[in-house]
């Protein structure tokens, strides 16, 4: 009897979690992906190269065309840099204290102001506070540029709409290490990027004029798409119809085997 009643309780279980499971019912079927957001620079070294961390307290903001990202919402979760092709061996670093923003700007490139508060927008949020430790394995494909290897992961996504303008990111860089390595970048008027940047103060409110420049990151962005209300509305009916088709069927099932279980149990009363 009381392996009977064992049976039924498990059975009960088991309808309960998949009534709750079929009860969301909802499925995002976009998948994050990785794309190069600098000029089509994905296959192709860039013309020049930058010190990206140097190797005081500083404060560096770069400017993306919102043209290099689409037309649609997306989730930012990661960025991702590439050794110039002058660094000729692996290397890693360790930045003991140092900030990342990201923020939606009105500002476009090659016309930063010097005034770094003057390019931020009302979507400024901090994606990354902390130590961070990077390397590379500083290593290609023959005849290609060196692999996006130098990774930040944000601990918090940032959500980009390229219809209400440009992108702008932003670190703010507390303590001075030295890496002593090239990032590759592109130095072109009229491209997709600009920066600028104050060496010796991480929180700067100006420029040094003499570092504000068309050179900008060939920069590698992992993305999300975040689908449009109506679409995501759909999404939900369909899943919905879905869910509630299957928990129909799932419960009428379970219905039946409970149904018999108690039965058994009653007539061995």
């Amino acid at each position: 009897m009381e392996l009977k009643s064992m049976r039924i309780l498990n059975k009960l279980s088991m309808l309960t979690v998949e009534v709750a499971l079929l009860s969301v019912g909802i499925t995002n079927a976009a998948q994050a992906a990785s794309f190069v957001s600098t000029d089509q620079l994905q296959d192709r070294e860039g013309n020049s190269r930058l010190g990206f961390l140097i190797p005081f307290p500083s404060r560096f903001q770069q400017v993306y065309d919102a043209s290099q990202f689409g037309s649609a919402p997306i989730e930012i979760s990661q960025l991702a840099l590439r050794p110039d092709e002058s660094n000729t061996t692996p290397f890693d670093f360790t930045i003991g204290d140092i900030q990342f923003y990201f923020s939606t700007t009105t500002r476009n490139p090659d016309a930063l102001s010097s005034v770094f508060e003057e390019n931020i927008g009302a979507n400024y949020t901090k994606v990354f506070d902390g130590e961070w430790k990077a390397s590379s394995q500083n290593i290609g494909l023959a005849g290609s540029p060196k692999n996006f290897d130098i990774v930040l992961n944000f601990t918090k996504p940032f959500i980009y709409d390229p219809r209400e303008g440009n992108l702008l990111l932003e670190y703010k860089k507390f303590t001075p290490e030295i890496t002593g390595n090239r990032f590759d970048s592109e130095f072109v008027l009229g491209d997709s990027v600009s920066t600028v940047i104050a060496a010796g103060d991480a929180n700067a409110v100006n420029a040094n004029p003499k570092f504000s420049s068309t050179l900008g990151l060939v920069t590698q962005f992992k993305v999300t798409p975040i689908p449009e209300p109506s679409s995501f509305l759909a999404s939900i009916l369909v899943a919905s119809f879905f869910g509630i088709s299957n928990l129909k069927t799932h419960r009428s099932q379970q219905k039946k085997e409970i149904q018999a279980l108690l039965f058994s149990y009653k007539a061995e009363i």
